[in-house]
């Protein structure tokens, strides 16, 4: 019998509250785990639509977006 492997993608929404001097700077402390959440994490959806892997991506494609959202973590 053949065995096959599925991904569900599901939408959750969780709240956070934190002070910081701008949204950049929030979003990192998001990105880097400074923050706790202020809620219970809620269900939001199924989403169908979402899920690409590098190899249908393309390993270049891939890294160079990864690059384009390192600057959050960089200083300052």
């Amino acid at each position: 019998m053949p065995t096959f492997e599925i991904e569900q993608f599901e939408t959750y929404v969780r709240n956070y509250k934190l002070e910081a001097d701008s949204k950049a700077k929030a979003l990192k402390k998001l990105l880097c785990g400074e923050i706790e959440q202020s809620g219970p994490m809620k269900y939001h959806s199924i989403n169908l639509e979402l899920g690409m892997s590098i190899e249908k991506l393309g390993e270049k494609l891939y890294y160079e977006l990864l690059g384009k959202i390192s600057y959050f973590f960089a200083d300052g």
